[in-house]
């Protein structure tokens, strides 16, 4: 392989990345393309219980799972601990 053809597979590999929404081009629409996946993955993260809502419930879910977590944290350290 030459380094014309890695600078060329370099080069479509990035444009295939731009491309976001899959037609072949990097434009405008692209741009418009990966802002929406980038607010659906927002949306997605922010929607803890899984209801397709972002709401209060979100919230109390989401200081559930904290507390949750910091229970079995300590939990663990206790077991760690010399009897």
């Amino acid at each position: 392989m030459s380094l014309i053809d890695t600078i060329k597979g370099l080069f479509s590999h990035g444009a295939s990345i731009a491309d976001a929404n899959g037609d072949g081009n990097v434009n405008l629409a692209d741009a418009g393309d990966a802002a929406q996946n980038i607010k659906d993955a927002v949306a997605g993260a922010a929607d803890v219980n899984g209801d397709g809502s972002i709401n209060p419930a979100d919230a109390t879910e989401a200081a559930q799972n904290v507390q949750d977590t910091a229970t079995g944290a300590v939990d663990k350290l206790k077991d760690q601990l010399p009897q």
